[in-house]
């Protein structure tokens, strides 16, 4: 009798192990949805723009994502392919594949889109050092208004 009892809790202590916190199924089971990319390059930070199924970051065009440390956020339960961490060069489109827990797949298409250097407002350069160092910047459109020199006597 000791010896099935012991049987019998051995069992039961089985039996419960089986039912682990590992077989639960995560609220977000269904999701497999990418909700922010952002790289980051030499002290600058990009934010795509996600609508539909395609990721868009918009860089000027003298930036290279080359090197670009990227972080996705996601459904957490869900798996994405490839691993963005494993990636580099960011200049090239690509498809990423996010599978839910469920195993239900959602691709997206990421793109750069490599623009103009924009400067906003009013640029005012009154020395030769001001101007060579706003040509430096490679700023192509300028929204507001250039003025160049001065109308003080001892400018330099």
């Amino acid at each position: 009798m000791k010896l099935k009892l012991q049987l019998f809790g051995l069992l039961v202590c089985i039996l419960l192990g089986a039912c682990s916190e590992k077989d639960e199924i995560p609220v977000d089971a269904d999701d497999n949805f990418i909700t922010a990319v952002t790289l980051s390059v030499n002290d600058e930070t990009y934010e795509a723009v996600i609508s539909e199924n395609k990721i868009t970051v918009t860089v000027p065009y003298t930036v290279s994502l080359n090197g670009a440390t990227a972080t996705f956020v996601h459904t957490p339960s869900a798996k994405i392919i490839p691993d963005p961490a494993t990636i580099t060069d960011w200049d090239m489109e690509r498809t990423f594949r996010v599978t839910s827990f469920n195993g239900e797949a959602h691709d997206y298409t990421y793109v750069v889109v490599k623009d103009e250097i924009r400067s906003e407002g009013n640029v005012e350069l009154k020395t030769q050092a001001e101007i060579t160092s706003f040509a430096a910047t490679g700023t192509t459109i300028i929204k507001g208004d250039l003025i160049i020199g001065s109308d003080a006597e001892n400018t330099q």
